[in-house]
């Protein structure tokens, strides 16, 4: 038996089917995890092999190695559980491993493979299907939907708390950025007008269905249709998605059938992750939240919310470690008795979304903070309630919760991305939190506040960075930052002042210069992360910088 490759734009999705059946009768899923990668045909210094250009040239401007952790499965292990008759899948390179399906009596028989570390059960039954199936999109003609009167543009509000309109207004709409959307369904944007000129213009990059193995997503549920127009849905003066000239990836990973809650799906998120990650995403949205499971072994504790147990929340952290901003809602559970945010929200260097109203207060649904570990969460908000979004039938109706506010950031971050080309996926993520509404006290509740474009441009614009000295590094992860005066001799003494973005003076010292001691250190630990505003006063002159703590 061979391979099965999907080939798109340059990347390679690998999925491994065999036709040969075992001979038990009940079937369960189940991921292998392989010992290890040794001999492996690939190699990290030729990632063309597994790797598209762009998700290549994506690492390389933001200075990203690639490790054996990018290496794909070794053939020669999927083909030996193909050769005992085992039925292979997706394959996962970041956890070494691939979804089989079989009777529970083989696994004893897998686990005796010398190659094997261990069978994880993820879910019951057998679900994907042996072949892909073709999809032809259908536009909406004009003749079948007439345009109507409307009274303006009714995702105004929402896009202007983010500032969104101003980058829509210079220009910026998510043109060269790719999107990623994993949900439960697209039912209906195949043929809303909403979408069309995305699928006209060939903006809809790729499909897939990780939950059954096909292309056609467009189908199950219209919780992704919603959670899409949001980013990439247009109509003149009707409906403006946050980052509507974006190329888009549209996966479903979330089985909607109603009694389907098993950790397979955390792992389907994981293909698709990686899928995005070959192909060269920059941004991911994911509104969804795991936390209790149909099997109650599956199922996380709050104390489980640390950003290292939860699958998905690994698989969210890795895929942020490759360049791309991970765009997640934090959950709806802030009425119920679990309260707390869901995985993957509580991934380490992602952004968790919760959800306020216009005036910017909490809903009352919206989960709560913080990480089991500590950290804040969620990181930022945006509107949650009472969100204009595209329905299945192609009308503008209105929607609550966490899924809606982080489409909408997510999108805000492709569009900043597009006006910011040079920056890292990292620096457009802090940046967006030190710059927000509740970034001088950030809390459980909100975070670091509500985003905006318009703060964050006055943050990239504030570092008019004078040659007479220079900061390093900035922004600044440890303790300590060093100032370099250029021209010693004529900056000898220097007064220096550290203040916060509200204008209170957090550090006063005085430092000396000469072409023998030319760098000075300063004790940065007693301070927050944040924006700061440092004066160097010469005597002469005041100049002044910006240092950023994260």
């Amino acid at each position: 038996m061979g391979w099965n490759r999907l080939v798109k734009a340059g990347f390679v999705l690998t999925i491994v089917f065999l036709s040969g059946q075992h001979g038990y009768t009940q079937v369960n899923r189940y991921m292998v995890h392989f010992t290890d990668k040794q001999n492996t045909s690939f190699r990290i210094d030729n990632p063309e092999a597994y790797l598209s250009a762009r998700a290549i040239e994506r690492r390389t401007k933001q200075g990203i190695a690639i490790t054996e952790q990018d290496l794909p499965v070794k053939a020669l292990y999927v083909n030996g559980l193909e050769d005992i008759g085992i039925k292979t899948f997706f394959t996962s390179k970041w956890f070494n491993s691939v979804l089989v399906e079989c009777d529970a009596g083989a696994v004893p028989e897998i686990e005796t493979l010398p190659y094997v570390a261990s069978v994880e059960f993820v879910a019951p039954g057998s679900k994907i299907t042996t072949k892909p199936v073709d999809v032809h999109y259908t536009i909406s003609s004009t003749k079948r939907q007439k345009r109507r009167k409307t009274h303006g543009d009714v995702t105004s509000d929402q896009n202007k708390m983010l500032g969104l309109d101003v980058l829509h207004e210079s220009g910026y709409t998510g043109q060269g950025k790719w999107v990623a959307i994993m949900d439960g369904g697209f039912f209906g944007a195949d043929k809303s007008r909403f979408f069309s000129r995305l699928f006209v213009n060939n903006k809809v990059k790729y499909t897939y269905d990780f939950v059954t193995g096909q292309n056609d997503v467009f189908k199950y549920t219209e919780h992704g249709t919603r959670v899409f127009s949001l980013i990439g849905a247009y109509a003149e003066d009707e409906f403006i998605g946050s980052a509507y000239d974006a190329d888009f990836f549209l996966f479903v990973t979330e089985d909607v059938c109603g009694v389907c809650e098993h950790r397979v799906e955390e792992y389907n998120w994981v293909f698709a992750a990686e899928f995005a990650d070959s192909a060269g995403v920059d941004v991911i949205n994911t509104s969804l939240g795991y936390n209790l499971f149909e099997d109650p072994t599956m199922t996380y504790s709050y104390e489980e919310m640390d950003g290292n147990t939860a699958v998905i929340s690994i698989a969210a952290s890795i895929a942020s470690s490759r360049g791309m901003v991970v765009v997640t809602s934090a959950g709806n559970e802030g009425n119920l008795s679990w309260n707390f945010i869901t995985a993957p929200a509580d991934a380490h260097n992602i952004i968790s979304v919760g959800n306020v109203n216009l005036d910017g207060i909490k809903s009352s649904s919206s989960s709560f903070g913080p990480s089991a570990d500590g950290r804040i969460k969620p990181e930022l908000v945006a509107l949650g309630t009472g969100v204009k979004v595209v329905s299945s039938s192609g009308a503008i109706t209105t929607g609550n919760g966490t899924s809606f506010s982080s489409a909408l950031v997510a999108g805000l971050i492709a569009t900043t991305w597009n006006a910011f080309p040079d920056l890292t996926a990292d620096e457009i993520r802090i940046f967006y939190e030190i710059s927000a509404s509740n970034a001088t006290s950030p809390d459980d509740e909100i975070g670091y506040g509500i985003p905006n474009f318009i703060a964050f441009d006055n943050l990239m614009q504030s570092d008019e960075s004078d040659q007479d000295f220079i900061i390093y590094p900035n922004p600044v992860s440890g303790s300590q930052f060093i100032i370099r005066a250029n021209n010693p001799d004529e900056t000898s003494e220097v007064d220096i002042k550290i203040f916060d973005m509200n204008g209170k003076i957090q550090l006063k010292t005085t430092l000396y210069f000469s072409w023998l001691n030319n760098s000075q250190v300063i004790d940065f630990f007693t301070l927050r992360k944040g924006v700061y505003i440092i004066n160097l006063d010469t005597g002469s002159e005041i100049i002044k910088l910006r240092v950023v703590k994260i």
